[in-house]
């Protein structure tokens, strides 16, 4: 699925950017798949704002259907986490949560670092979130989300979704925005 929409036409960059989710039954995959001409991956740490580097996200309705969960992450798999009612509103996850969320990427585990091409450059991430994090007791008949791309920090900022977002300016805590996912949308793997 691509996250194309350019929601704000002052921010209207728009790199290659594709999305899959599947399920094995216990947890939800998310991969990512980029190309761009800068990728900036200088954060090394969870719970740090990755949104300056080049960034992917995902944010997701919990089961208890007033939270969602917000998970962005850079190349490097760098994550920031936290259950939100609202931007303003959150909770962070904890260590003992964050290690739940597994990350695998062709960048995951390497030293910080910050690359510019003229033709872009390709990486992909996956990010694996157990149902029972989300706040489900197995899979869910419907999952509520959104996915972006974005680099605050990039040579050309950038704002992409899945699904638009009808906001004035760039808000990716945007529930009433979130697409729906069925279960015939996730492949099992």
């Amino acid at each position: 699925m691509p996250v194309g929409c350019v929601n704000w036409p002052e921010f209207s960059f728009r790199p290659s950017v594709c999305v899959r989710f599947r399920h094995d039954g216990s947890a939800l995959f998310i991969r990512f798949d980029v190309v761009e001409p800068h990728v900036r991956a200088l954060e090394a740490h969870d719970s740090m704002p990755v949104c300056h580097d080049s960034c992917v996200e995902c944010f997701i309705l919990c089961g208890d259907g007033r939270n969602y969960m917000n998970l962005e992450c850079n190349p490097l798999g760098s994550l920031l986490a936290a259950r939100r009612v609202e931007r303003h509103n959150k909770v962070p996850l904890g260590l003992s949560e964050i290690v739940k969320i597994r990350r695998r990427g062709n960048y995951v585990g390497h030293e910080p670092f910050d690359h510019r091409g003229e033709k872009g450059e390709r990486w992909w991430l996956e990010l694996e979130v157990p149902f029972s994090l989300l706040g489900f007791d197995g899979f869910p008949d419907v999952i509520r989300l959104n996915a972006y791309k974005c680099g605050d920090l990039t040579d050309v900022k950038h704002y992409l979704s899945l699904f638009p977002i009808a906001s004035e300016r760039p808000d990716f805590h945007r529930p009433e925005f979130f697409g729906e996912l069925k279960p015939a949308a996730l492949s099992h793997i």
